[in-house]
């Protein structure tokens, strides 16, 4: 049976046929920026400059000899010391019955390995392509994963040169398949791992890399598509298997809602984010990766909560691949009202999620008490807001805890949720103690 992806697909970009010389001609450089540039709001993070992006790895004297290997042609058979952690692309096909060669040929499916910026090991990719346009497709992964790392990693001089709309690598990719040439296909993997190895070995990347201190959405967005598509997608049917009329109903924010959340909450790598609800831990991965927050997540529900595990072991062996460093990421499975870790998290906690679009009254109200120990300054994100519209500070109130936030109402847009294509508002609280301050300090004069 065909395992498809039933969510919406903002992740793997569909890069389409290239049935002429013009189709690909859009595919620049200057076309990636201005598409990042005109994104919805700003999802691209202020630079954090005490933020520890990027590490290239260790190198001692068998690394350097292997790489010099590499760079003479001489490809390393050995399998990934870490095979049984990184969930390969050609691993992910190999499991899916519905695929077929993108090349002809005899014999074995060709696959290519591809070099990630940095010291650990490559990815093995098969070249194939699904029956079914809804499942994963390798070839969009690599070209894609070509294209971001020559935009993020390399110099904007070497960038522009490789991205040539003429003559650069995805030029050169899309080109092959176009032409169904295994040979100039594998000749243009081959020559862009020399030039991603070259960079390594002489340093090009780590000094590009130094004083890099934002991660743009666009390379976010990919590296958690591929994370996603590896361990999530195959078994998503199993997210549907939940009660309905409960508070357990699953649901995600997409990967822009997520980067808007964190735009809006200056979220970054001195801060703290606790996703209360947190499904497969999308959301969680995102914080820790964008902005370099501790992240910490909880779901009740068995399934997602498995796979917010599964995700986080190959969300961590991605980020070794992509030479990123992370927010230290921490996710669990039980009750959020009834968890001592994740009551400890909230005290410290800078942002704090609810995705409470289908929760019950008596479950937001219990929130709120857990809310009481949130530090001063805490924002909590939230689709129904824990303050009603009109709520007045009166003296027969004034224990309520809804006396301690201010709530700004905001909106998202479609493409932002998983179940549904329309737009909507959420709303930011502040955990803000001093306008119950300024009530209690004026005697509440005139409040009954």
């Amino acid at each position: 049976m065909s395992k498809k992806r039933k969510l919406p697909e903002p992740v793997v970009p569909q890069w389409g046929e290239d049935s002429d010389d013009n189709e690909d001609d859009d595919f620049t450089l200057e076309s990636l920026n201005k598409r990042l540039r005109h994104s919805p709001r700003d999802t691209t993070l202020e630079p954090d400059t005490e933020r520890v992006l990027y590490q290239a790895g260790k190198k001692g004297p068998r690394d350097r000899k292997r790489d010099r290997d590499r760079l003479k042609g001489k490809e390393d058979k050995e399998q990934d010391e870490q095979r049984g952690v990184l969930i390969h692309s050609s691993d992910l096909t190999a499991s899916q019955p519905d695929y077929e060669r993108v090349f002809e040929g005899e014999g074995d499916v060709p696959e290519i390995v591809l070099q990630y910026p940095s010291f650990a090991r490559t990815e093995t990719f098969a070249l194939v392509t699904p029956r079914d346009s809804n499942n994963y497709k390798p070839i969009d992964d690599i070209i894609n994963t070509v294209e971001q790392i020559l935009l993020f990693y390399l110099p904007p001089d070497l960038a522009a040169k490789h991205t040539n709309e003429l003559t650069g690598f995805p030029r050169r990719l899309r080109r092959a398949v176009h032409d169904l040439s295994l040979d100039k296909f594998t000749a243009a993997v081959r020559d862009f791992n020399t030039l991603i190895r070259t960079s390594l070995l002489d340093e090009t990347i780590q000094r590009h890399m130094s004083s890099v201190r934002a991660l743009p959405f666009a390379l976010t967005e990919h590296i958690l598509g591929q994370t996603y598509m590896r361990t999530v997608s195959p078994a998503v049917h199993l997210l549907k298997q939940y009660e309905n009329g409960t508070d357990n109903v699953y649901g995600e924010l997409l990967p822009r809602f997520a980067a808007q959340i964190f735009h809006d909450t200056a979220l970054s790598s001195r801060h703290t984010f606790v996703d209360l609800g947190s499904g497969v831990a999308n959301v969680v991965l995102h914080a820790a990766l964008q902005s370099g927050a501790e992240a910490w997540g909880i779901e009740v529900m068995p399934n997602p909560a498995r796979m917010a595990a599964e995700q986080v072991r190959e969300f961590r062996a991605r980020c070794l691949r992509w030479g990123l460093v992370p927010g230290r990421v921490r996710v669990i499975q039980g009750d959020f009202l009834a968890c001592p870790e994740i009551d400890t998290a909230l005290r410290g906690a800078d942002v704090v999620l609810v995705n409470n679009q289908a929760f019950f009254p008596a479950l937001n109200d219990a929130l709120l008490m857990k809310f009481l120990d949130l530090k001063e300054g805490c924002r909590v994100v939230s689709l129904k807001s824990f303050v009603p519209d009109k709520w007045v500070t009166k003296r027969r109130n004034v224990e309520d805890p809804r006396n301690l936030l201010t709530v700004e109402r905001r909106e998202y847009w479609s493409g932002f949720v998983s179940w549904t294509d329309a737009g909507g508002t959420y709303f930011v609280a502040k955990k803000d103690s001093g306008r119950l301050r300024a009530f209690l300090d004026g005697g509440g004069a005139g409040s009954d």
